[in-house]
């Protein structure tokens, strides 16, 4: 989400890229080309950084690029006097190499930021779904010592456990429905029916990402205290589940969900004891 603080992020960025050009005296005709160019990498790049490219945002990011591009525009003067059009923007040689270039540069950062329904999604899910069964093996140690420490109940302690072989379970059936997708269709999701993405989305929200709410359900019964060691060997959990979510366009709003359970404190606490435990 772009937010006044990003906002002014972004803007310095170009606007300190601007100055550069200027000053290595980029031709007033050139200016347009290059500032347009220069914002589309930057709010993409941000973008790419933060994961938060998506449809949702695309015309957020449009209009942020206009508005930042037309205040950079400015170092040059363009707002107030205009570009003298007695010749053709892309007269020269150099307007035509700078539109080529950021031309190709944009498509390279959109296809890296979003490439969507790639192959490589399938392959990360995969080892993400196989990475599934280890994760809850080290959550179920860790649950286990928290119940030998006495921070939890027996019967929290039993049910943390069956919600962890839920979730290794279905680690397992999605791997195997991902591996018989790779195996049927070469890794190309565009090639899979749409009925079959549908079932294999629901086997994943079913089987996984729910056992998963519920257990960081449980986890808020008790202190941050009682349940630190037990979501810092859950992060590797969660990591996993985010990966697989890439493939069914679930990344951002899985992980929106998932922090609705997650306090700022805990979180906090978590960081301080991989810094100093």
């Amino acid at each position: 989400m772009l937010t006044p603080a990003k906002i002014v992020i972004i803007s310095a960025t170009v606007m300190g890229i601007v100055q550069l050009l200027k000053a290595a005296n980029l031709p007033a005709k050139l200016a347009p080309v290059a500032v347009v160019v220069i914002s589309a990498i930057c709010l993409i790049l941000f973008g790419w950084s933060q994961n938060d490219l998506s449809r949702a945002s695309s015309f957020d990011y449009f209009a942020t690029g206009i508005t930042i591009a037309l205040s950079a525009m400015g170092l040059f003067g363009l707002a107030q006097k205009g570009i003298e059009v007695s010749q053709p923007l892309l007269n020269s040689n150099a307007a035509k190499m700078l539109l080529i270039f950021g031309v190709a540069s944009v498509l390279l950062l959109t296809q890296t930021a979003c490439p969507g329904k790639a192959k490589v999604s399938i392959q990360a899910a995969a080892e993400a779904s196989k990475d599934l069964g280890g994760g809850t093996r080290d959550v179920i140690k860790a649950v286990r010592q928290a119940y030998e420490k006495n921070l939890i109940s027996l019967e929290l302690k039993n049910k943390l456990a069956d919600g962890l072989g839920l979730i290794a379970t279905g680690g397992l059936h999605g791997t195997q429905v991902i591996d018989a997708l790779n195996n049927e269709f070469g890794g190309d999701i565009n090639r899979v029916p749409s009925e079959v993405w549908t079932n294999a989305a629901k086997l994943f929200d079913d089987e996984v990402v729910r056992p998963f709410l519920d257990l960081l359900r449980d986890l808020n019964t008790i202190t941050p205290g009682q349940s630190l060691s037990i979501r810092i060997a859950l992060s590797a959990v969660r990591s996993a589940i985010l990966t697989i979510a890439v493939v069914f366009g679930r990344q951002n709003s899985l992980d929106r969900q998932f922090k609705q359970f997650e306090g700022g404190q805990v979180l906090a606490l978590a960081r301080l004891e991989v810094r100093f435990g």
